[in-house]
Order: C-alpha cells, then structure tokens, then sequence
C-alpha cells in the first residue's frame, strides 16, 4: 500500500468470480483503504457495489469453508432471496498471528435481493 499512499481500514478481502475444484478459479483480492484512488502498476482501485448481504461467519480452516458455504446458501432459499453477483470472504484472523487453523475466523458474504 506503500506505492498508492492509500490508508488500510480493514482485512483483507478474496471475491469469487468462480470457483470449480475441478477446474480453475478465479479469485479478485483486495484490501479496503480509506481513499479512492487510480492504484498502481497492477494494484487497481475498485469497490463493492452498496446492497443487502447475508453474512455467514466460517470459524476453521479455509478448506472446510464448504460447508458454510452450504448453510449460507440454505438461508438464502429459505428466506426467499435471489443471490446477486460472485460471493466474497473478509479474512479476520491473521493466520502469522494464529496459526491454529481450527481459531481462524472468516466472514462469508452474499449479495441478495
């Protein structure tokens, strides 16, 4: 963030664009900053589009992020809602500080309607 000058103001961010183990993904990442600015080099400025979210919290290891996923998609049907766009995770716990991965903490969320 040294390069843009821009300010951290929250953890770090990973958006699904897609996801297929079989396959390939196609991960955006990002770190929320104070200020709108153009980036540099290959660091782009972007955002999230304002909306409703359901927001599910995964406590554990990353690869066992399924099932939360799972119960979070469960909720959205059950309460009538329409996904709207790829689904995002905001990491918590900073896995140098905790290395224990069953302690990691992550925010799951997705836009609905």
């Amino acid at each position: 963030m040294a390069t843009t000058g821009a300010t951290i103001t929250g953890k770090p961010l990973a958006i699904w664009h897609k996801y297929d183990p079989g396959d390939y993904n196609i991960i955006e990442t990002a770190i929320p900053v104070a200020e709108t600015n153009e980036g540099a080099g290959r660091i782009m400025a972007g955002s999230i589009e304002a909306g409703n979210v359901v927001r599910g919290i995964h406590i554990g290891s990353y690869h066992k992020a399924a099932r939360s996923y799972m119960a979070i998609e469960e909720y959205v049907i059950d309460k009538g809602y329409v996904k709207v766009g790829p689904p995002w995770e905001q990491y918590i716990t900073d896995p140098v500080e905790v290395p224990d991965t069953s302690m990691w903490i992550t925010h799951i969320y997705f836009r609905v309607q």
